[in-house]
């Protein structure tokens, strides 16, 4: 009981509080309790390395999209588009860093609290089956992705996924 009462509080810790310390302290007592409680870690990591990528790239986005705050550097690129030359600058700023390591820290953060609660089977009273599904779609994940690429229509896709979480919950 009392892990789950921490791990709720974590989540709304990480939801609410701005602050950067703070945000890096939950991220690293995350890590710790995984580190302490979960003996699928690797695994873990293993099936959710891609999307520790995409909340990096999405970081570096924020980083150089961010126009407020102290400018830190500021990058010219020069480039040509059907013989138009563009020139534009590309500013990198104080905000920019501290909002994009936020946001990165806080997903991660909300994914190892949930492999906490998914090693713990800290749902498995009542909501049993939807952890099941949870893990499934969570699963499917990659596999949605490049069938999205593929653009398969939205009726079919739904269907696709449906047929999956059909056949793998059985």
């Amino acid at each position: 009981m009392l892990l789950k009462s921490s791990l709720i509080l974590l989540l709304l810790l990480n939801t609410v509080i701005k602050d950067f310390r703070v945000i890096t302290g939950i991220f690293v007592f995350s890590i710790l309790l995984n580190i302490i409680t979960n003996k699928n870690l690797k695994e873990n990591i293993k099936k959710t390395k891609i999307f520790f990528l995409v909340y990096l790239m999405t970081c570096i986005l924020n980083i150089f999209f961010a126009r407020e705050g102290k400018i830190i550097l500021s990058i010219p690129i020069d480039f040509s588009v059907f013989n138009i030359s563009i020139k534009k600058l590309i500013y990198i700023t104080e905000e920019g860093i501290i909002r994009g390591t936020l946001l990165f820290l806080r997903l991660s953060t909300f994914i190892m609290i949930s492999w906490i609660v998914t090693y713990k089977k800290l749902l498995m009273n009542k909501n049993g089956k939807y952890q099941k599904i949870i893990l499934i779609v969570t699963e499917m994940l990659p596999e949605s992705l490049t069938l999205i690429r593929k653009k398969m229509k939205l009726k079919s896709f739904i269907k696709h996924i449906l047929k999956e979480l059909e056949n793998k919950y059985q």
